[in-house]
């Protein structure tokens, strides 16, 4: 499908089921230790196609998305629960995937980073290699691991895709988004959008 975030369309190719990994809370020489408390929990994987093309469309487009998924009144709310990852691509260098975005307004900071990051290695004459990083606090990216390959990371859990028919659509009833909500309040009392969107948050 596709979402329309100011006047653009950005198409969503995929929407994964998947399930929340347990977290590295030490390394040691001979062991890990892994907390297993969010093992189990459910996560939904929203991927967009490469039509954002800018770092502030980029925040957009994940506002959206949060915004979406909010008026379900189905998903965990409060910050880190929803996390945005952005893939980056500039010509001469290599894909680049930056994990870890856990408030909006530091995306457009931690992309314009790593293209400069990304710039200055190629003025040096070095190959970037597709590599999967960190956004760190300051705004800058940290090396995670190398870009999964074709044999992929976990392939032992996929289970077959499922085509969306016109049948599934139909069964589906969409809620009313926070945007229109706002938006009727607006009308309906005269009030400022500002204050619409502070209501309905």
């Amino acid at each position: 499908g596709f979402i329309e975030v100011n006047g653009k369309k950005i198409c969503v190719d995929t929407v994964c089921l998947e399930e929340e990994a347990c977290q590295v809370m030490e390394r040691k020489d001979k062991q890990d230790v892994y907390n297993l408390s969010r093992l189990g929990i459910t996560l939904i994987e929203i991927a967009t196609d490469a039509s954002i093309k800018s770092p502030e469309h980029a925040k957009e487009v994940a506002s959206m998305l949060g915004m979406i998924l909010r008026s379900t009144e189905n998903v965990k709310r409060g910050l880190g629960t929803i996390r945005q990852d952005v893939n980056i691509s500039i010509k001469g260098g290599a894909r680049t995937e930056v994990k870890g975005f856990q408030e909006l307004k530091s995306i457009p900071k931690v992309i314009e980073f790593e293209v400069q990051r990304q710039l200055e290695e190629i003025k040096k004459g070095k190959k970037i290699e597709k590599t999967v990083r960190k956004a760190e606090p300051e705004f800058t990216t940290s090396y995670l691991r190398p870009m999964p390959g074709a044999a992929r990371m976990y392939p032992e859990t996929d289970i077959l895709p499922i085509k969306i028919k016109e049948s599934i659509l139909k069964k589906i009833k969409l809620p009313e988004l926070l945007s229109d909500k706002a938006a009727a309040l607006t009308n309906k009392y005269k009030i400022s959008d500002s204050h619409a969107a502070e209501i309905i948050k």
